[in-house]
């Protein structure tokens, strides 16, 4: 782990919660007529009893009463007294495991069902909602109208927090936005071609020589079997057809009525200046000491042979810094990913050339450290496609000829943009 224990993954007993399931359900709060909203089981483990599902064979487990939980009638008869554990106790090494059963049994018996391919994600199809599930924390999304009794139905089965507005979850902070038009055809007008070649969106510099035809008179032959064979609407109107949009969309002077999309942005601002200061007590360097850079990376022909060959001073801390920078990178810092997976590969062989590549992307993020990830959706989710774009280098790294994968997933709309998930690994 981040601090250099190994990792005893078989007693965590618990399904994996993907980070992409809870951006899911962030894309899906922003569709029309939807939202979303999170709440805490309270103390979760105890609402489990220990060996209650039946499948573990069970060994008896006895523990120690503090003074201020045992009864009066105690008192002078007993030195150390112990009972029988019958919840699932925070710090069992299975309370993890009768934990998650619990809280899964609970959620089937509100009508809730498992999304298949994803261990942490629930639907309740009648309802039309969505739940992402990670330990005790609960994060649900859908029909606004059937939100409230949503929740009503796992409360009835599990103890939970009020439900509150999205916002904190897993260590990454979001805050409502609202998107400009601009913004929303800057950002699509490279990216939906790449999800349809029938697809043509107007270049917003060039509409001035458009504008000598009428948007009804241009010929048009695309089909009309996909959402992406059309040019994005011009305002909010549901139910309108291209043309009654284009039309609502213009004055009798030309001029175009600006539209906006909700989105989201996610914020580690904080994190982000945990993992500068991590590093920068390992270094024994203050933070003004880090020098504006504007890229994460440095070429391998910067360096000389001694420097590959020789150990370097950060060997011992280089992991606990990378790991703590890992996750913001998952989080919503994309662009981190490479340089901090071709660090990760070297620390059981860190030389001086990793030094400095770790020193150099750590002046990246202190000069980017504003940067985040955002994601804005403004059509219905029938209008939606799921974009994977992959790429990969070859034989970038000089050592050992390694080439590396690279992936990156969203959701992509006429007016939707909503980053998932990217990665970036070493090919064996």
């Amino acid at each position: 782990d981040e601090s250099g224990l190994a990792a005893l993954f078989a007693e965590a007993a618990s399904s994996a919660s993907q980070i992409e399931a809870s951006k899911m359900i962030d894309a899906i709060s922003l569709l029309p007529d939807c939202s979303g909203s999170q709440a805490d089981a309270v103390s979760a483990y105890t609402q489990a009893k220990l060996y209650g599902d039946g499948r573990v064979t069970k060994i008896d487990t006895w523990v120690e009463l503090p003074p201020g939980q045992r009864p009066k009638s105690w008192e002078g008869r007993f030195k150390r007294p112990v009972v029988p554990l019958r919840l699932a106790l925070y710090g069992h090494p299975l309370s993890g495991y009768f934990w998650e059963q619990h809280c899964s049994k609970s959620l089937l018996e509100a009508g809730f069902e498992p999304l298949e391919g994803w261990e942490c994600i629930y639907v309740h199809k009648q309802l039309k909602l969505f739940l992402s599930v990670y330990v005790d924390d609960f994060k649900m999304a859908g029909a606004s109208k059937n939100m409230a009794k949503g929740w009503k139905l796992i409360r009835s089965k599990l103890r939970l927090d009020d439900p509150t507005p999205l916002g904190d979850y897993l260590g990454c902070g979001q805050q409502a936005i609202t998107v400009s038009e601009r913004t929303v055809r800057d950002t699509l007008a490279d990216v939906l071609p790449l999800v349809s070649d029938e697809y043509v969106m107007r270049n917003p510099g060039r509409e001035a020589s458009a504008h000598a035809l009428d948007d009804d008179e241009v010929p048009d032959s695309r089909s009309d079997s996909s959402c992406f064979t059309r040019r994005p609407p011009s305002s909010e109107c549901g139910g309108r057809s291209s043309s009654q949009s284009s039309k609502r969309s213009s004055d009798s002077n030309g001029s175009h009525e600006p539209y906006s999309v909700k989105g989201v942005r996610y914020n580690m601002l904080g994190f982000t200046d945990e993992c500068i200061k991590k590093y920068c007590d390992a270094v024994g360097k203050g933070v003004e000491q880090l020098r504006i850079s504007y890229t994460p990376g440095m070429e391998d022909s910067a360096f000389t042979q001694a420097e590959f060959d020789e150990v370097g001073k950060l060997s011992t801390v280089a992991a606990s810094v990378l790991m703590k920078a890992l996750y913001l990178a998952r989080c919503c810092r994309f662009d981190l990913l490479h340089p901090i997976c071709m660090l990760a590969r070297q620390v059981t062989k860190w030389s001086r050339a990793c030094d400095r590549r770790l020193h150099k992307l750590m002046c990246y993020l202190h000069t980017t450290r504003e940067y985040s990830l955002e994601g804005f959706v403004g059509d219905d989710c029938k209008d939606l496609t799921v974009l994977c774009y992959s790429d990969a280098s070859f034989a970038d790294c000089v050592q050992s000829s390694k080439s590396t994968s690279g992936t990156f997933v969203a959701l992509v709309g006429p007016r939707t943009f909503f980053p998932i998930n990217a990665m970036a690994k070493k090919q064996m």
